[in-house]
């Protein structure tokens, strides 16, 4: 099989969307840690009966993740203009 200039560039940038979700994916966990580590026991104490249940709080731990590495993509990728 021959490999076209096409083909490489197709990899080419597929390898860069792999290594740009990877990227999100370290800031999320950042994101997650500095949630956990600070956040969280703010909300807690200011709101003891409603962030006591877990699942509560990873519902909105994960919107928030996600809203934020959404945007951030958003931003940093541009439309493509079809010629």
């Amino acid at each position: 099989m021959h490999i076209s200039e096409g083909m490489v560039g197709n990899l080419h940038e597929r390898l860069k969307i792999i290594l740009f979700v990877a990227f999100l994916g370290f800031i999320g966990g950042i994101i997650a840690d500095f949630t956990a580590e600070y956040a969280v026991p703010v909300l807690i104490k200011l709101f003891p009966e409603i962030f006591s249940i877990r699942w509560v709080l990873s519902g909105i731990a994960g919107s928030v993740i996600m809203l934020i590495i959404v945007t951030i993509w958003a931003y940093v990728t541009e439309p493509r203009v079809e010629t």
